[in-house]
This record gives structure tokens, C-alpha cells and sequence, in this order.
């Protein structure tokens, strides 16, 4: 047991003897120094930013002279006027409106209450009625999906 204890103790101080460099701090370091070590000792440099150039514009010199007017007379050129042949004008009237009656509504053809349309909406929203809950609530889910198929159903062949 006692020497369970010194192998332990001699463990545990040689791992501390080993992480000691891991703790280890230069001192002068600032975070934005940079260390260098050369051969002559320590140098610390500073990261340098030179000053921006300013740049100044003087504006341009802008100088208006009166323009130049020259007078002439314009020349004077005689000749015999084309002559160009023409039909008369003719202008463009639109039609008068004319006038249509609405078309009368066209409906498809009416299958009051077809049996056929109930029973195979009825079919489908019973099968898709069953996919649904368990137990109670699948007997539920079928009769309602059954009622709500024959409405659809019956809707579809009616065309609504």
C-alpha cells in the first residue's frame, strides 16, 4: 500500500514537472507586441502604420470670355418650286359600335341525385377514411370519410 502511494505521488509530480513550459509567459508580452529573440538579446517590434498622404485640390480656374458674333447675310438661292401630284386626303372614321346581347349561360348536362355518384364517392372515402386512428377512432374516421366521399361525389358528377 505504501508503495502504491509513492508510485502515485511520483506520477502525479512528474506530469506537474513536465506541463510547467505549458505555463510558462515572456512577461512584455502585450498582445499586440511582437517578440523576436536573435542572437543579441530580446527586440520588440510594434506594428507600424504610416500616416495616410492628404491630398488637398485647388479648383480649376474658370474663366468665361464673351463669345464671338458673327453677322452675315444669308445667302439668297432662287429656284422653281417641285411640284408634287397627290390624290386628296382620305381620313380614317371608325366604324360605329355596335352592339351585342350577352350570350345566354351554358350549363353541362344535370344528373339530379345520381345514385352512382353517392355510392362510388361513398366507396372511396370509406377506403380512405380507414387509413386513419385506431380502434373507435378508425370506425369513426371510416363512417366519416364515407359521408364526406358521398358528398364529394355527388358533387363531382354534378359538376359544382
Amino acid at each position: 500500500m505504501q508503495l502504491r502511494k509513492i508510485v502515485l505521488a511520483t506520477l502525479a509530480g512528474s506530469t506537474l514537472a513536465a506541463s510547467i513550459p505549458a505555463f510558462a509567459h515572456g512577461g512584455d508580452d502585450d498582445g499586440d507586441w511582437r517578440e523576436h529573440r536573435g542572437g543579441h538579446g530580446r527586440h520588440f517590434y510594434r506594428p507600424y502604420y504610416p500616416p495616410q498622404a492628404v491630398i488637398v485640390e485647388r479648383p480649376p480656374v474658370v474663366v468665361y470670355e464673351p463669345p464671338v458674333v458673327v453677322y452675315r447675310e444669308p445667302p439668297v438661292v432662287y429656284r422653281q418650286p417641285a411640284v408634287v401630284y397627290e390624290s386628296a386626303p382620305v381620313y380614317y372614321t371608325p366604324p360605329a359600335p355596335a352592339y351585342y346581347a350577352p350570350p345566354a349561360p351554358a350549363y353541362g348536362p344535370h344528373y339530379a341525385n345520381s345514385g352512382a355518384a353517392y355510392v362510388g364517392g361513398a366507396v372511396a372515402g370509406t377506403i380512405i377514411g380507414s387509413r386513419f386512428g385506431r380502434g373507435e377512432g378508425r370506425t369513426a374516421a371510416t363512417v366519416i370519410g364515407g359521408v364526406v366521399g358521398a358528398l364529394v361525389g355527388n358533387r363531382l358528377a354534378n359538376g359544382y
